[in-house]
């Protein structure tokens, strides 16, 4: 739950990413009908760092969460996902109350169009370096 508290946060208060989506970025589905452009955010993984000198009090640990881009073309998706790296890349400090070592960017997937929906997808995996 940190890691996607983490980027929400970083999400949500950002200017570039709230004048293309708004206030829509949601936690694994979005509502149906959902007015596009707007952003997905799902946990891929989230694990233990053990580090080689075990520091008491510290509990490092390292989340994956992929934020994906959707929208009414190709350029808007790929432009909220250029909003959503520049919002969060080599953020650190106490982010949604949560102590942040380092977000840092993973993948950025191929984009995608889904003909079912009428929707363009551009993801980004980002990794959220932690302490619990």
């Amino acid at each position: 739950m940190k890691p996607e508290k983490v980027l929400f946060t970083l999400l949500s208060t950002n200017a570039g990413v709230t004048a293309l989506a708004g206030t829509r970025i949601y936690s694994e589905v979005a509502p149906q009908g959902t007015t596009k452009p707007f952003v997905v955010l799902s946990l891929v993984g989230d694990t233990p760092d053990y580090p080689i000198d075990a520091t008491p009090g510290s509990d490092p640990w390292t989340g994956r969460i992929q934020a994906t881009c959707l929208g009414a073309s190709s350029e808007s998706s790929k432009r909220l996902a250029e909003a959503c790296m520049s919002a969060c890349y080599k953020k650190n400090g106490t982010i949604g109350g949560v102590q942040v070592i380092a977000v840092l960017i993973d993948t950025r997937g191929a984009s995608h169009y889904d003909m079912d929906v009428d929707t363009y997808q551009q993801s980004v995996d980002f990794v959220v370096h932690y302490y619990r």
